[in-house]
């Protein structure tokens, strides 16, 4: 189960190499076989995006978000259901902070996560977290849905 850290109150000189080493790494995913994925994708990466992200620029964080959410179908062949929940958490809010550079991407992690595939050999809690995936997207679209100026959604997941 992925842990949260508290990335906030690091030093930048301390962070800036960390962040920029993972976001320069070499691919996020690797393929074991056609049914079995391994993620190798940092679970600390999404979180110091979405805490750290000042020190990048704009282009750099959406590009890698863009990269890390197309990887989201490995992620789900290789049941890492929660790491997926951080990161369409983290796309999530992103978006609120700049809309306009996230809004595609936004979109395609919901949609990956609310069809989330149900693969046929799961135990019992991996089909659980896998509907718990889905709920997640499914409230995140409708809330967003309801709510066009994102006031409500802000003071929900920022509280701002």
């Amino acid at each position: 189960m992925f842990q949260s850290l508290d990335v906030a109150g690091l030093p930048k000189e301390e962070v800036l190499p960390l962040l920029s080493g993972l976001v320069h790494s070499a691919g996020f995913t690797v393929e074991i076989s056609e049914k079995n994925y391994v993620s190798t994708l940092p679970p600390v990466l999404p979180e110091l995006l979405l805490k750290r992200g000042d020190l990048l620029s704009i282009e750099t964080i959406t590009c890698v978000t863009e990269n890390i959410v197309n990887r989201l179908p490995q992620l789900l062949k290789a049941r890492d259901y929660d790491l997926a929940g951080v990161i369409l958490y983290m796309v999530m809010q992103l978006f609120l902070k700049a809309p306009a550079s996230f809004q595609l991407i936004l979109g395609r992690a919901l949609q990956i996560s609310a069809e989330c595939p149900q693969q046929e050999d799961l135990n019992t809690s991996e089909v659980l977290a896998a509907e718990e995936l889905k709920k997640k997207a499914g409230y995140c679209y409708s809330i967003l849905h309801m709510d066009k100026t994102l006031g409500l959604v802000k003071k929900a997941l920022v509280g701002s």
